[in-house]
């Protein structure tokens, strides 16, 4: 036999074995995917799973639910002031700085009432 003749002949040796080991392969991840679809879809259509199903999109409500209420009550307690607030508040100022305003207006009757007051009790005793 010539070398070419040998390594063609090595070749053919080689290739069923490879081609078997790569077939095998492929038949268990072939089987090993049939199974686990089998399960996923046995366990997926049974009554139980359906319940699991509807207590999980149920508890997925509530703690959103809880966390929008958290959320709310961190809002609140910050003690943010909202549109309505300011201009409450607004009002508020505005009333006191009018009741400022006429007790300043008081203050200065008071003041000249005191001056002239004075300026009486001092004229007689000239």
């Amino acid at each position: 036999m010539t070398a070419a003749t040998q390594q063609s002949q090595e070749r053919a040796d080689q290739s069923p074995s490879n081609r078997t080991l790569g077939d095998a392969a492929g038949s268990i991840a072939g089987k090993f995917e049939s199974a686990a679809a089998e399960k996923a879809e046995s366990a997926v259509s049974g009554r139980g799973f359906a319940t699991l199903l509807g207590w999980v999109a149920e508890n997925v409500i509530a703690v959103t639910r809880i966390g929008s209420d958290v959320a709310d009550l961190a809002v609140r307690n910050l003690r943010l002031a909202g549109r309505k607030d300011l201009a409450r508040l607004g009002v508020q100022q505005a009333r006191t700085e009018d009741k400022l305003e006429r007790l300043l207006a008081e203050v200065e009757q008071l003041e000249a009432e005191l001056r002239r007051s004075r300026e009486a009790d001092r004229k007689p005793n000239r």
